[in-house]
């Protein structure tokens, strides 16, 4: 990955993502984060997916890289998609509170109250350095 970012290579590291199976999640994101100018809706479906298989595998490490990938499209998609992702993301895994607590010491925080779900968020910096 290094070397196709290096040589600006977007066809070879287009293909890498073929092949993700063999990649870290560090190299995965990265790859994402570095591909998504050149594709911006297929670098958001794959953040979405890969947040998604994160959060399912119930550990607390998948949640560090999971969170990543919800910061990350919030560079990709306006505040209100970003926003209605974060209510989807809650109504599916609300019960999963390490998740959450990630995620709140991110500065984002999604909760319940009543019948309706809040998202509330500081002011986040663009997510370059956590990819």
């Amino acid at each position: 990955i290094e070397i196709g970012i290096e040589l600006n290579n977007v066809e070879m590291l287009q293909e890498l993502m073929e092949i993700e199976y063999l990649l870290t999640p560090g190299s995965k994101l990265k790859l994402i984060s570095y591909l998504s100018p050149y594709d911006p809706v297929g670098a958001r479906e794959k953040l979405e997916s890969y947040a998604e298989a994160l959060i399912n595998g119930k550990k607390d490490y998948t949640y560090d890289n999971a969170v990543r990938c919800i910061i990350k499209l919030k560079d990709l998609i306006s505040v209100d998609e970003w926003t209605r992702y974060l209510e989807e993301l809650y109504t599916r895994h609300s019960r999963k509170s390490s998740l959450w607590n990630k995620l709140k010491q991110e500065g984002i925080q999604v909760k319940k109250e009543g019948n309706s779900i809040t998202v509330s968020y500081d002011k986040l910096k663009p997510s370059d350095g956590l990819i």
